[in-house]
């Protein structure tokens, strides 16, 4: 797979983190550092998946650890468009 079609793939496992949590709220309304200890609580749980060999645990907690650090680039991009 090239680094375009891994894109691609792992975008759409961060998608389907997103779409399962469409109910809470946007992360534009979310303080940034309540975004950094969302990440930090996913940091154990994918060295958790990592040490099990569970592979399904450490892709959905990649895509988790990805998403929270695109919500924070997000929020500082709104942030200087201001």
């Amino acid at each position: 797979m090239n680094r375009k079609d891994t894109l691609k793939w792992f975008a759409g496992k961060m998608m389907e983190r997103l779409d399962q949590n469409t109910y809470k709220v946007h992360w534009r309304f979310m303080p940034q550092s309540f975004l950094l200890g969302k990440l930090n609580e996913q940091l154990p749980k994918l060295d958790k998946g990592i040490k099990d060999k569970d592979h399904t645990e450490i892709i959905r907690r990649c895509a988790n650890i990805a998403n929270y650090t695109m919500m924070i680039a997000d929020n500082e991009r709104r942030l200087r468009e201001k």
